[in-house]
């Protein structure tokens, strides 16, 4: 009788180890990123000409080895036809779930496109995570004849030196943005190019780079002093396209978002302070774009980082679109000149509400002293299950 006992007991216990051992089990997303044309698309923007192959990835991670259950829906209504399914060999170590979408046309519905994609893993454990994108499809051709032929391997955005993540700036205007592409030949060759620009200015004549060797990326710019602290500047967008006319015809345009505001940087007398880059983190991971797409409330982290031209003491305060601001100033040393210090603001924001389906705000770190600097992070989040 008590072996009975002793052997149900010993039954009961290692079905509760189990089931406890399948509670503490499960996955996460993370991260996640989108591919145009087997290209990342920075701030999940795709300019060119469509269709255009997207490819959507995310990277799962598992507590422990398991099997995830999983399925996908799309903004236009699209969804799996059936669950999927994908191993987590091993703890901690991340593997990789993706999702294509052929979409697009040369046409005006899709000249500034805006849609996602939601990841639905559905076992061991329920998460969602939403991959949001913007395409801006327009006529251009990268076939060429005969010979050799050029492409635009990459292309990126500066604004006052800086790069500008997610194609966007916001500070003091007027901005000195600097538009690059990478162009790529499959043989020496000289290119003969032009530019055009979303207010309707254009190259007064077409120019010539040279391409010396075989697959190796050229730089080609264009720089464009814009906007002004008023109204108009708040929130501008444009864009500017490369056309390539020879040896072949290829265009790759680079929009951009400049939020214009009142800022100065200078100061008077000593030592003084700048900006040198700013993030945002959503969740703890880095909100690429400025943009984060998933349930809410969401936790949001804004970081500047501060520069000296020599140690100081910082004196700084935050302000945001909401109307809230800081209670009182307060300080951060700078004990080396020409060392970054991080300064940052937490914002616990957002709801699975239609207010915040797609909400947009900002915060602004404003420097008092020992001078007067602004910067402000805008963002963007889709909260939603």
């Amino acid at each position: 009788m008590n072996r009975h006992i002793v052997a149900c007991c010993i039954f009961l216990l290692a079905a509760i180890l189990a089931m406890a051992h399948t509670v503490r089990a499960g996955v996460r997303v993370g991260g996640y990123a989108l591919r145009a044309n087997g290209q990342l698309a920075q701030g999940f923007q795709y300019s060119g000409p469509c269709p255009v192959d997207l490819k959507f990835g995310w990277g799962v991670i598992g507590t422990e080895p398991t099997t995830v259950t999983y399925s996908f829906v799309r903004s236009d209504g699209g969804h799996s036809s059936a669950s999927e399914t994908a191993e987590l060999p091993n703890a901690n170590q991340s593997v990789p779930i993706y999702d294509d979408w052929r979409l697009g046309a040369n046409t005006p519905q899709f000249a500034n496109y805006s849609g996602w994609v939601q990841l639905n893993i559905e076992s061991p454990n329920s998460v969602s995570q939403r991959i949001p994108f913007t395409i801006n499809c327009f006529a251009g051709s990268s076939a060429g004849g005969g010979g050799g032929s050029v492409r635009v391997g990459g292309y990126a955005l500066r604004a006052n030196g800086q790069l500008a993540q997610g194609f966007q700036y916001s500070g003091p205007c007027p901005v000195d943005l600097k538009f690059g592409w990478g162009v790529i030949g499959t043989e020496p060759t000289t290119v003969t190019y032009s530019f055009v620009r979303s207010d309707g200015g254009h190259s007064s004549a077409s120019e010539t780079a040279e391409l010396p060797n075989a697959n190796q990326s050229v730089p080609i710019y264009d720089d464009w002093r814009l906007g002004a602290n008023t109204p108009q500047f708040a929130n501008y967008s444009g864009w500017v396209q490369l056309n390539i006319e020879s040896p072949n015809s290829v265009s790759q345009r680079i929009p951009f978002t400049i939020n214009c505001f009142a800022g100065s940087s200078a100061g008077g007398g000593g030592g003084s302070v700048r900006v040198g880059g700013y993030a945002l983190r959503a969740n703890g991971q880095l909100a690429q774009g400025f943009q984060y797409s998933g349930p809410c409330s969401v936790d949001l982290k804004f970081g500047w980082g501060v520069i000296g031209t020599e140690p100081t003491t910082v004196i700084y305060s935050f302000v945001r679109n909401d109307g809230g601001h800081s209670s009182a100033s307060e300080t951060v040393e700078l004990p080396n000149a020409n060392h970054s210090v991080p300064i940052n603001e937490g914002w616990h924001l957002g709801a699975n509400t239609p207010q915040f389906a797609n909400y947009s705000g900002w915060v602004q770190l404003n420097i008092e002293s020992p001078n007067s600097v602004s910067q402000r992070i805008p963002f963007t989040i889709h909260c939603g299950n």
